[in-house]
């Protein structure tokens, strides 16, 4: 419950940040926060069908 409340707490700080910021810094800020979710999503997509793959694909002896 404390991480979450810590996870709160620095979500509402970088939202405070985010409104005092002037519109060009935000802005250009956006185009960086777009560009990086894109991937990172298309990271954690690719994490989540190999996770996928060998939950479902059966097991096998190496040696």
């Amino acid at each position: 419950m404390k991480h979450l409340l810590i996870l709160l707490a620095i979500i509402f700080i970088c939202y405070f940040v985010w409104q005092i910021t002037s519109p060009k810094k935000r802005r250009k800020g956006l185009r960086l926060i777009t560009r990086h979710a894109i991937r990172l999503g298309a990271l954690i997509v690719v994490a989540l069908v190999l996770f996928a793959i060998a939950y479902y694909a059966p097991s096998t002896s190496i040696i």
